[in-house]
Formats: structure tokens, C-alpha cells, sequence
């Protein structure tokens, strides 16, 4: 009888190890955690924006930015070192015309033609191309400087206007009563001095009609013409007038306090003192405050 087949012991089963859990390169909010970089290629590791990503979205929205890109027309950003082509290609592509020409300046219709200037105009365009404005920054510039002139130009006619109103008020405090009077005498000046002419006198007084030293200057021609009969009309006389002849009333013996001293009598004082008295009195009325 053969000898039974022994049968060799059984090798033992050795389990397999279980996987390592891959390290999770970003917290749960997203956050790329410390030292994600190795988990590259040792290639990429040193790339500079890689080393600037803070989380998984800025990363995506850097892939998905640079995927819109392809296909486009790609412009290099300007340094130090960009040619005067480069730079004419980058001004090209943000809108700047191709001439200084094209900018197309023009004065406003709500901007005062005098206040307008055309080599100022064509000297901006020159500018606005040598520096690369587009054609949009370009009107907006000229929006902006228009608007600080005609602000300029109001603030200035209006000092005008409030300066003309103050010598205005100091003429009319000066007439008084005989300001209506004075005023006559002024446009009878005017009359004369254009010799009839109606559309001479209209263009004259509406560039001078309301400068009060132009008023004044009248006023003083058109008493020249009262003087001689040439103006038929009672004389009223003005505050200033009056305060003359108080000056030389005031000055007589008569009217001091020592009038015995030089012979005058007590009547006769009390006569220049009430003739002081009526002009004072006259003069108050003849002043006329706005």
C-alpha cells in the first residue's frame, strides 16, 4: 500500500494593507492648506502665481479667465521697457482715434463763443492723442474743464454785477431827490453825444447802459448842457449840493459862537443860525435811501 501524499501546510493569508487617505490639500471652506504645492509636479512648483493662490475659487476663476481668453487678441501690459509700437498698440486698443483730428473738439452751443478758444482746442487734441486717451476720456475731459470755465465765467460776472450794484446804490445816496433829475440830464447827454442816431444809442447803452461810471460820466456832460439852457428844467438840488453851501454857511462869522468879537449882532446870528438849520433840513429830504 503506498505511502499517503502529505499535503504541505497551508501559507498564511496576509491581509492587504488598507489605502493610505490621500491628505486633503484644502480645508472645507475651500482654503488650500500649507504646503499644497508639493502635491505637484516639481515643474510647476516654482510658478509665481501658484505661490499667490490662496483657495481653490481664485484658482478657478483664474482657469476659467484664462479659457475665455483663447482665441482673443492679447496685449502685452506696458513696462518700462515697451517700445513707442507697443505703446501705439496699446493705445490703439483702448479706444485711442487714429489721429488728434478724430477727437473731433468742438465749442459747445451752450459755451460763450468768447470765451472760447480754438487753438486751445486743437492744442488738447494734440495732447489727448500723445498721451492715449481714448475718444470717450477724451469728452469726458472736455466736459469736465468746460463746466469749471463757464463756473469761472459766472463767478466773475456775477462780482460784476454785485461791484456795478455797490457804486449804482453809493450814486444814487449821492443824487438823492435830484437822482430822477440827474439821470435826465445823462440820457440827454447820450441823445446829443450820438447825434440822433437811434441804433448807435441802442448799442452803446446796452454795452454801458448799466456801468455806473458811464452813468456818472453822462450825468456830469448832461449838467454841462443844464448849465447853458440847453435842458429846460427845474434844477433839484443834490445832498452834495446842499452840503456845499452848509460848508460855506458854517464858515461865516455870522454863524460862530464869538459873532459879538466882530461886530455882529445878536439878530443877525440867529439869522445864519436858522438859514444852517433849513439846509440840514433841506438836505435830509433831498436824500433818498434805497
Amino acid at each position: 500500500m503506498p505511502d499517503p501524499i502529505e499535503t504541505p501546510p497551508a501559507e498564511p493569508v496576509i491581509p492587504p494593507e488598507p489605502p493610505i487617505a490621500p491628505v486633503p490639500l484644502a480645508d472645507a471652506d475651500g482654503n488650500l492648506k500649507d504646503g499644497w504645492l508639493e502635491s505637484l509636479d516639481e515643474k510647476y512648483r516654482e510658478e509665481p502665481y501658484l505661490k499667490e493662490v490662496k483657495n481653490v475659487q481664485s484658482m478657478a476663476s483664474s482657469v476659467i479667465s484664462a479659457r475665455r481668453m483663447v482665441g482673443k487678441d492679447k496685449i502685452a501690459i506696458p513696462n518700462e521697457g515697451t517700445t513707442d509700437e507697443e505703446w501705439n498698440t496699446w493705445h490703439k486698443a483702448g479706444g485711442r482715434p487714429e489721429t488728434a483730428a478724430d477727437y473731433n473738439i468742438v465749442r459747445p452751443e451752450t459755451f460763450p463763443e468768447e470765451h472760447w478758444k480754438a487753438e486751445l482746442a486743437l492744442a488738447a487734441q494734440d495732447l489727448f492723442h500723445k498721451i492715449g486717451l481714448s475718444t470717450k476720456q477724451a469728452a469726458a475731459l472736455m466736459e469736465f474743464n468746460n463746466a469749471n470755465v463757464l463756473t469761472a465765467v459766472k463767478a466773475q460776472a456775477d462780482a460784476i454785477v454785485a461791484n456795478r450794484q455797490i457804486i449804482k446804490d453809493g450814486l444814487f445816496k449821492d443824487l438823492g431827490a435830484a437822482y430822477d433829475q440827474k439821470i435826465h440830464q445823462g440820457n440827454y447827454a447820450i441823445d446829443k453825444g450820438t447825434g440822433g442816431d437811434e441804433e448807435f444809442k441802442t448799442r452803446l447803452t446796452e454795452k454801458f447802459g448799466d456801468d455806473p461810471d458811464f452813468i456818472r460820466y453822462n450825468i456830469n456832460i448832461g449838467g454841462k448842457f443844464a448849465e447853458h439852457g440847453d435842458i429846460s428844467a427845474a434844477v433839484i438840488a443834490t445832498p452834495g449840493d446842499i452840503q456845499a453851501q452848509i460848508d460855506v454857511e458854517t464858515a461865516k462869522k455870522s454863524y460862530r459862537a464869538d459873532y459879538a468879537k466882530h461886530g455882529i449882532t445878536k439878530a443877525e446870528h440867529k439869522r445864519q443860525v436858522d438859514l444852517v438849520a433849513k439846509l440840514f433840513q433841506e438836505k435830509t429830504k433831498a436824500t433818498k435811501t434805497g
